[in-house]
């Protein structure tokens, strides 16, 4: 009797294409996210000034579908006067699709950014992606 090999890894080949996870089916991620006083640069500013008029999280996100839900969760994680580990705002947008850059901000409060540090958890689909961490300094 002689044997076909042949088919029967090709069989098996078949099955693990389509068994395995594809570069098609990657799960939407925030590729790259910075601290920032300027919505239109990638320019990291992980310490600002306390006078900075306001804070931006850039970031460039892949593999996007449209209509994906981003987060951006502002917390305080240590600064003068207020709770540690307090989370101050919360803000939501949808993805455009694809790959593209976006920004998340938050204004400078009345008097002035506390002095500390602060971090930003960035989330698709309710799924914590990435943080972004930056001071506030006295210059």
């Amino acid at each position: 009797m002689r044997m076909r090999p042949l088919p029967i890894v090709l069989l098996g080949l078949l099955a693990v294409a389509v068994l395995a996870p594809s570069a098609a089916a990657e799960k939407p991620h925030f590729e790259v996210a910075v601290a920032t006083n300027s919505r239109d640069s990638l320019d990291e500013h992980s310490v600002l000034g306390i006078e900075t008029p306001k804070v931006y999280v850039v970031y460039m996100l892949d593999a996007a579908p449209r209509g994906a839900r981003l987060k951006a969760v502002w917390w305080v994680e240590k600064a003068e006067g207020l709770t540690a580990n307090t989370k101050i705002d919360q803000a939501e947008t949808q993805a455009r699709g694809g790959a593209y850059m976006g920004a998340f901000s938050y204004p400078r409060p009345a008097k002035g950014w506390p002095v500390g540090s602060y971090r930003v958890d960035l989330f698709v689909e309710d799924r914590l992606d990435k943080s972004v961490h930056f001071e506030i300094a006295r210059k």
